[in-house]
């Protein structure tokens, strides 16, 4: 699965341990399908659907197709997406999202011969480390500093703070509030 994701996604690359953390934080009580598909026994595709445990009420589920660049145009995707439809029926899902690039044209290629709908866009920022001149953001901690903010890390504020993660929760929830187009989020338990 990593493989197929990092040839998929090459500027995010990931770990099988950054997937195991993943799977280890998944709600066994919502729903979650993922399929493999195999050419002589070797992984070259994936599919996987699951609740969307901020869209409950919605009955919205969030998918994922990928397939290796080598193993394109031949058929694996729309087998994986037609077999996912079909083991996701009886779960009656109203609505199915998922993301890609614009600059993924086969993802984009075949989300249209799906007719799949734009729902929204959003945008990444990248710090590109190797270029970036720290001489121009001189003295910003400091000054940031004596505003009074505190740099910390959660870890630290945890210890401090025994109410630190639900606050986090309860700033996650509000902000998730303010997402432009995101109004009918069903705000997760605490738990």
């Amino acid at each position: 699965l990593v493989d197929i994701r990092d040839a998929c996604w090459p500027t995010q690359k990931s770990t099988l341990k950054e997937l195991l953390a993943v799977v280890a934080q998944r709600r066994q009580d919502l729903v979650f399908l993922e399929f493999l598909a195999l050419e002589d026994g070797v992984p070259v595709g994936v599919a996987s659907a699951s609740q969307n445990e901020w869209r409950l009420e919605s009955g919205t589920y969030w998918s994922n197709l990928m397939v290796h660049p080598q193993a394109r145009r031949r058929g694996i995707g729309r087998a994986l997406y037609t077999h996912l439809l079909r083991e996701l029926e009886p779960h009656q899902p109203k609505n199915l999202g998922g993301n890609t690039q614009e600059g993924q044209t086969d993802a984009l290629r075949f989300l249209k011969a799906q007719n799949w709908k734009e729902h929204n866009r959003s945008w990444e920022s990248w710090l590109e480390l190797d270029s970036f001149e720290r001489g121009r953001f001189a003295g910003a901690v400091e000054r940031t500093l004596e505003q009074g903010y505190q740099i910390t890390t959660f870890d630290l504020l945890e210890r401090q703070d025994p109410d630190a993660r639900r606050k986090l929760y309860d700033l996650d929830c509000d902000a998730g509030k303010n997402i432009p187009g995101e109004d009918d989020l069903t705000q997760p338990s605490f738990e």
